[in-house]
Parts: C-alpha cells; sequence; structure tokens
C-alpha cells in the first residue's frame, strides 16, 4: 500500500480551513505541519488539529530533513502586498509540490512555472471557486445544454476582488481560446467589461470598490453567471447555490423549467454547510488534483490557462483605481476571510 502523501500548509487565515479540511479527511494526504510567522493563530491551530507548526523562517531547514510532497500556499500574493510568491517558489526549488490561491500576477507565475519545471514539480494556481461543486454542476450543465444548442451570450456580475476566479469558471464555461482583450466602460466604482469570445459575446457587470483597511470586505457579488441559448437559460445565482434552467418562451418546452437545477434541488445551502462541507470538498479536491499532476508528470498550468489571467490582467487594468469606500464594520465577514 503506498503511503499517504505529505502536505503542509503556509497561512494561518484562510489557509486554516485548508488545514481543517485536510485534517478531517483520514484517507487522503497527512497534513504534516502548518507553516505562520511564528504567531499564536498558527501555534494554536498546529496544537489544536494536532500537527506540527513550522515558521516561515525555518521552512528551508525543515524541508531538508521532512519528506514533504505538497503545499498549499494561502499567503498573499505579490500584487496584494504579500509574500506568498517568494514562499511558493522556495518550496518548488525544494521539489515540492505547490498550489497557490489566486490572485497572482503572471509574471510572478511564469517564473513559479518555470522553477516547477526545472525542478521536477508541479505549480498550480489556485482560483479556489471552480473546484465547488455548485459550480462544478453548473458547468457540466452548461456543457450539456450547449452541446445542442450553443451559447449566444454570457453574463457575468463580479468584483474587482474575485474577477481572476470568476474569469476562470468563464473558461470552463465557453469553449476556445480566450480574447485578448476586452472592451470597459468605467463608472463610479463600477465597470463594463465587453469582449468576444470565439463567437460568443461575453459581458462583464464589475463592482469595482475597496475598503484598504479591509481588502475582503466589499466582495460582493463574488460570481454569478447567466448563459443566454436559443432553447432558453441557464442561471448560477451564486457560486454556493442551485443551477436554474428557463426555458425560451414559445419553444413548447416551458414545463421544463429547472428541470437541470440541483446541487441539492430545492434548497439552498445554509453558511454552516459552506464553510463545513463545500469548502472542505472543494479544497480536497484541489489538493488531490495537485498531487495526481504530480505523480503523472502533468504540467500544472496551460496556455489556455494563463490567457485567461492576462485577459484578467487588461480588464483590471482598463477598470483603472477603484473607488476606496468604509465598510460598514472594521470586522466585516466575507465569504474569504471567515
Amino acid at each position: 500500500m503506498n503511503a499517504r502523501p505529505n502536505v503542509i500548509v503556509v497561512g494561518a487565515r484562510f489557509g486554516a480551513r485548508y488545514a481543517q479540511a485536510l485534517a478531517d479527511d483520514p484517507h487522503g494526504p497527512r497534513l504534516l505541519a502548518v507553516v505562520g510567522q511564528g504567531g499564536e493563530r498558527s501555534r494554536l491551530l498546529a496544537e489544536r488539529l494536532g500537527v506540527s507548526c513550522w515558521t516561515s523562517d525555518e521552512l528551508t531547514s525543515m524541508l531538508a530533513t521532512r519528506p514533504v510532497d505538497a503545499a498549499v500556499v494561502a499567503v498573499r500574493s505579490s500584487v496584494v502586498g504579500g509574500a506568498g510568491d517568494e514562499l511558493a517558489r522556495g518550496l518548488l526549488a525544494a521539489g515540492v509540490a505547490v498550489l497557490q490561491e489566486l490572485p497572482i500576477h503572471t509574471r510572478e507565475i511564469v517564473r513559479s512555472l518555470h522553477i516547477a519545471r526545472d525542478t521536477g514539480t508541479v505549480f498550480r494556481p489556485c482560483p479556489f471557486y471552480d473546484v465547488l461543486a455548485p459550480v462544478q454542476h453548473f458547468i457540466r450543465r452548461t456543457a450539456q445544454v450547449t452541446a445542442d444548442h450553443p451559447a449566444r451570450h454570457v453574463l457575468v456580475r463580479t468584483c474587482r476582488q474575485t474577477l481572476h476566479d470568476a474569469m476562470v469558471v468563464l473558461s470552463q464555461v465557453l469553449p476556445g481560446a480566450p480574447p485578448r482583450r476586452a472592451e470597459v466602460l468605467v463608472g463610479r466604482g463600477t465597470a463594463l467589461a465587453s469582449t468576444d469570445w470565439q463567437g460568443t459575446p461575453v459581458d462583464l457587470a464589475i463592482e469595482n470598490r475597496l475598503d484598504e483597511h479591509n481588502p475582503d470586505a466589499m466582495s460582493q457579488p463574488l460570481m454569478s453567471f447567466v448563459v443566454s441559448t436559443d432553447a432558453g437559460e441557464l442561471e448560477l445565482a451564486h457560486v454556493h447555490g442551485s443551477t436554474s434552467w428557463m426555458p425560451m418562451p414559445g419553444t413548447g418546452d416551458e414545463n421544463s423549467a429547472n428541470r437541470l437545477t440541483g446541487y441539492r434541488e430545492g434548497t439552498e445551502p445554509s453558511f454552516d454547510t459552506v464553510t463545513r462541507r463545500i469548502w472542505p470538498a472543494g479544497m480536497r479536491a484541489g489538493v488531490a488534483d495537485l498531487l495526481d499532476r504530480r505523480a503523472r508528470g502533468v504540467a500544472g498550468m496551460t496556455q489556455r490557462e494563463l490567457g485567461v489571467l492576462y485577459l484578467w490582467e487588461d480588464i483590471s487594468a482598463r477598470m483603472g483605481a477603484p473607488l476606496f469606500v468604509n465598510s460598514a464594520r472594521s470586522d466585516h465577514d466575507s465569504w474569504r476571510s471567515v
């Protein structure tokens, strides 16, 4: 029987969710350690989960003496003022496969991909939301419908903070190479980006607001999608909800409304269900995919996936600076900060 792979989690804020998800799975990879800055948060997390606690300063020496197969880097990248890129490259240089949370500048992604290639390991940027079960359900249902009725328009609602994630999901809904640029109309705290994706018009309505002291606080909407076809529309209202199907009036198919629905048909998940079931399952799926790529020697990213992030950067640059606001509460809970 093959030994369980050893995985470490770098970051004790959102990384705590990854650590808990891995620790709760007795049949998956083994959580070996939590890596932090030496503060109480990471120490208490490691104690609660019964694993080692390493500091980022001692990471190199620990890697020299401990067998580590993969790492989740849930620390902000340099594009948002964090040290995530540097930490990821250090792990890759030691031959450790890395799953790093987006957003990451494409320049840094390319550097990490080169190191992974040179050391024979895998680097995989992680959008997170694309592996969640409700989103995967929407992607599968869209593929079923568009196999017979091609998409004639896609509408996306998202925000500055999760635009990159929404673009990744969009790329799994629409086939073909992504466009290189989009036209962007800028408003006060909003932007509308329009582009043509291999013949399918795409419009993105983007909230462009930011609280400098709490960047996650204004992350709304996370993302929603409407895929229009000549047979009807598929909609995912939010990343934790059900897929709905509304047939085109006059097609004789009106009684089929919502027949394709249902991550859990007829219900919307509670916050507890999202954070205790949907998120952990998605996190474990992301780590499993990384380890599978490592075992098969498959690259962590394709040129098409990189092209999607180039488009994200193009839209972000054309949006300009956000509208700076103060969130209603300084301790505002967001989906990514809880």
